[in-house]
């Protein structure tokens, strides 16, 4: 499934369907946020370090206990619009699905030039 609208009622409705499917492996790939101009997001101006160091850390914690809609509020707070719906499926599905919390595996910024910076991380569910 490729996904790119964040049209909410669309994400939930294709997450019912697929976590219906069993024996399925789940994959997003996405990364979590970039920051830059070079992506036109720059909610931060006075303390990067921290303010991106705060942003990746309360996405990866949304992410890692499976909250959806944590993940969502802090996307929509801050407005984050690169690669968000893969993820927000995948925690929908994972919500269904009762899975346990997830395993952090890597969590890195990418420094990409002097103001650009790219949140990834790698995560791992189970049942």
């Amino acid at each position: 499934v490729i996904i790119s609208s964040l049209d909410e009622t669309l994400i939930k409705n294709t997450a019912k369907k697929l976590a219906r499917v069993d024996n399925l492996i789940y994959i997003a790939s996405s990364n979590f946020f970039h920051y830059g101009p070079k992506y036109e997001f720059t909610p931060f101006r006075y303390n990067l370090k921290n303010e991106i160091g705060y942003l990746r850390d309360s996405l990866l914690e949304s992410a890692i206990s499976i909250d959806p809609d944590k993940f969502l509020s802090l996307v929509n707070k801050v407005g984050i619009t690169f690669g968000v719906a893969p993820i927000v499926l995948l925690l929908e599905i994972l919500k269904i699905k009762n899975a346990k919390r997830g395993k952090l595996l890597s969590n890195e910024l990418v420094k990409e030039e002097e103001s650009n910076i790219v949140g990834i991380a790698s995560i791992v569910y189970n049942k």
